[in-house]
């Protein structure tokens, strides 16, 4: 038997989510139907899940993944994961890499690749829905910025918060920020040197949390310290909130970018945008990131893993790694982007989610349960009425009537929360995409893993000199498209860095 773990999370206690008791029956339902053990339950209350590193349950079953003692998370829904692309994609990305598997009970996934366009899909809604509270919040939060009031939260080092939710200077504190910030930048102390001093000195940062480098960081470049205490789009100056001059604020400032630069350029690494998708047609391992350096640069590659390990023979040439890649973007753009694309997709994306809706939707089975309780709560009555000693079906009864309740709650939020997928809405959120920038990281990785599922890389047919590169995608994986690679060698003109590639759909 293969052990599991269960996490489950609410927003908050005024919105009408699923409990997280209705989330934790319903994962344990799971897991005894399929055969897994549960070991162990992580749960997070009244806590949003737009930011993962703000929930400390989450944050420790990423940590407890690392050991390898369960196979499975499970999760009543994907959006109690992650409301947030970025962190499902990542979060997600780490489970996968300690050898576990995310599994949303309510939410099972179809078969084959068209799966990665559903939870892509899935992703992008539940960002668009969190975005869409955090809107509504967002109103009440600006009116109070425009007022030099509190939102709420632990106040900023150096600041307290009056009975009216005003803010004004704690002198205490502000006076280890006005030092903090003349060992900075007067006294040129690192702030390797500067936490030492802390420690000396006791000092501690907001909420009496210990100094670390990123928290001084974020009090050398906090603009609330001169008084800025604008939120959002809304502006609110009070020179009464002053604490550092800006001349001296400045100097931080330009101090912090310079060693953030500089740290940049040590740390860096390259990205692989198409890394795990990309195989050898002729050895049939995958291709991998490799570099070499040159006179003037470093060159990065995509090399056959074959190859570069010498162990079956393979003499497949490197592709170099700028020019494919941005090829198979060009292509993933104005071939998946186009009006006909994006309808097909959407239609198909739609017609999949709500059939998987209507096959797992969890309705039934509360009714159903329901119907029981219901069942169960009028025998406990029929033998109250007709019998003396009543005493006996009392637990019975307080027990059956509160289940009946709680089901029946249950069954509004579930009706309430269930909302169809619309072709049009899915059309929507694809045509988003096309106002995106392809030198843009984060946004041709998101294509990349919606779209792309393997690209296989063959030696130039007979009496051709190019190699032939043949990409499958997730919307149609029996069909396949092929790119011809153009003259990619070291000799290129002077105003261009990379060789050309021409496309044609096979």
């Amino acid at each position: 038997m293969q052990n599991a773990v269960i996490y489950a999370r609410y927003s908050s206690h005024k919105q009408k989510d699923i409990s997280i008791e209705d989330q934790l029956r319903i994962c344990h339902n799971y897991a005894k139907e399929n055969n897994l053990n549960v070991i162990e339950e992580y749960t997070d209350a009244a806590i949003s899940g737009r930011n993962a590193d703000k929930r400390p349950s989450f944050m420790r079953m990423l940590s407890d993944s690392k050991q390898h003692l369960f196979e499975f998370v499970l999760v009543y829904s994907e959006d109690r994961f992650a409301r947030n692309e970025y962190d499902a994609v990542n979060c997600e990305e780490t489970l996968k890499q300690n050898g576990v598997e995310l599994v949303s009970v309510t939410q099972p996934l179809p078969d084959g690749p068209e799966r990665i366009i559903i939870k892509s899909l899935r992703r992008g809604m539940n960002e668009y829905y969190s975005a869409e509270l955090a809107i509504k919040s967002t109103r009440g939060m600006e009116n109070n910025a425009s007022k030099g009031k509190s939102n709420g939260g632990a106040p900023t080092m150096g600041y307290k918060v009056t009975p009216d939710k005003h803010f004004c200077i704690d002198p205490d504190e502000a006076m280890i920020v006005r030092q903090i910030y003349q060992m900075y930048v007067e006294q040129n102390i690192s702030i390797k040197d500067i936490l030492k001093i802390c420690d000396e000195k006791h000092w501690k940062s907001a909420g009496g949390k210990e100094f670390k480098k990123d928290s001084i960081r974020r009090l050398l470049s906090n603009r609330k310290y001169i008084g800025d205490f604008s939120w959002n789009e809304v502006e609110y100056i009070d020179e009464n909130l002053r604490i550092i001059d800006n001349d001296t604020f400045e100097k931080a400032a330009e101090k912090l970018n310079i060693n953030r630069k500089t740290g940049a350029r040590m740390k860096a690494t390259e990205n692989y945008l198409l890394g795990g998708k990309v195989f050898c047609g002729e050895c049939g391992e995958k291709f991998v990131g490799d570099s070499g350096k040159s006179t003037k640069q470093i060159n990065y590659y995509y090399a056959c893993k074959g190859r570069k390990q010498k162990k079956n023979g393979c003499k497949k040439k490197n592709l170099p790694k700028e020019p494919f890649e941005e090829a198979v973007m060009k292509f993933i753009v104005e071939t998946f982007l186009t009006d006909e694309a994006i309808g097909a997709i959407s239609t198909m994306a739609a017609d999949l989610a709500n059939k998987e809706a209507e096959e797992k939707c969890m309705l039934h089975l509360y009714e159903k349960e329901l119907a029981a309780a219901e069942k169960k709560l009028q025998k406990a009555v029929d033998y109250i009425l007709t019998h003396d000693d009543s005493e006996v079906m009392h637990d019975t009864l307080v027990e059956s009537e509160t289940r009946v309740k709680e089901l029946k709650q249950v069954i509004i939020r579930e009706q309430e929360s269930y909302m169809p997928v619309y072709a049009e809405d899915v059309a929507g959120w694809l045509r988003s995409y096309r106002t995106g920038n392809l030198k843009d990281i984060n946004y041709c990785q998101n294509l990349v893993d919606m779209l792309v599922n393997k690209i296989v890389v063959y030696d130039p047919e007979p009496g051709s000199e190019y190699s032939k590169i043949i990409i499958y995608f997730n919307t149609d994986p029996k069909n396949h498209y092929e790119l011809t690679q153009s003259d990619i060698d070291d000799s290129r003109s002077p105003n261009t860095r990379y060789p050309n590639f021409s496309m044609k759909m096979d």
